[in-house]
Parts: C-alpha cells; structure tokens; sequence
C-alpha cells in the first residue's frame, strides 16, 4: 500500500526519467528503539545533515527480503528477522530526474555481525542513532531545508505511519 505521494518542493523542477524501487527499514532492538543513520557531508544536494532508516536499492534478481537482509548487515553490521512490510511511499528527486519508491519494513535484530559499507556510505554515515519512534518523530519534525526536508518529509510520514499501526 502506497500511504502517499511526496514532490520535491527544495530544487527546480525537473522532467522525471527514472523509476528506482528501494526497501527501507525500521530496524527495531530489544528495548524497542528504532535505528537511524546519521547522514552528514556535501553531495549534489549541498549540505547534508540529517537522519535516514537503513536501506538502499534492490538489486537485480534480488526480492525486497533479500534487499532488507543485505543492506542492514551492509549498513548496521546486523543480522535481521521477523521482517514484515509496513508500507511504501514515493518520493521525487528533481535533481536526480528521479522518482523513487521506498518500500518500508520493520525488522529485529538477532545479532551483530560486520558492517559492510561502499565508499559513499563510508563518507556519509557519521552515527548510527537508536531512539524510541515517538523521539524520532519528534526530532523528524524539527525545520529543514533541501535534501534534509526531503528526506526528514519521507521519514516522518513513515515512521507517524508506523506509530499509528502500533496502537491498532
């Protein structure tokens, strides 16, 4: 189920010329906190300063399943299981000619292994931060601009989606 539609209101608007299917992830612990990556640096985008689930591209011949279980070991150095969809969201990225479909899970950790980032995450990835959902809602509610807002705007949607599920 898509939970809604975001357009990119930070950058000019751009003609959109390529569909990219992710899987994202609210990484859960024992004590019920979630895990977000602190990205921090310069890019295309400009100043980046801000929180972001794991996750990252489906490859080819890969399921969604087997996408979550790669990128958190290769972004938290965790294994995972009791995996289930939540929901997805799309986004657009005028700046990549891009319109992207996050596909959200929730997941637990059963435990550590080794981290095993590309060289851009090596660059990005300043933390890795573990809080309780409603702590992150409120830090995902805090003003940005640019790339930060657009990823803060895709991450609070997601994660006010999953509180929501939790007291049903």
């Amino acid at each position: 189920m898509i939970v809604k539609y975001l357009e990119d209101d930070q950058f000019k608007e751009a003609n959109i010329c390529h569909v990219r299917n992710t899987v994202r992830c609210f990484v859960m612990n024992e004590l019920g906190q979630c895990a977000m990556i602190l990205i921090k640096g310069q890019d295309l985008f400009g100043k980046r300063n801000h929180y972001e689930s794991p996750g990252g591209g489906i490859e080819v011949g890969e399921s969604m399943v087997q996408a979550v279980h790669r990128e958190i070991h290769e972004e938290l150095g965790y294994e995972v299981d009791s995996i289930s969809y939540l929901a997805s969201i799309v986004d657009v990225y005028n700046l990549l000619n891009r319109t992207t479909v996050h596909n959200y899970f929730v997941c637990y950790i059963t435990k550590m292994t080794h981290s095993a980032r590309t060289r851009l995450e090596e660059q990005l990835f300043d933390d890795v931060i573990w809080c309780f959902p409603e702590m992150w809602l409120e830090t995902l509610n805090q003003p940005q601009e640019g790339v930060n807002e657009l990823v803060h705007a895709r991450e609070r949607v997601m994660m006010r989606y999953f509180l929501d599920q939790q007291e049903m």
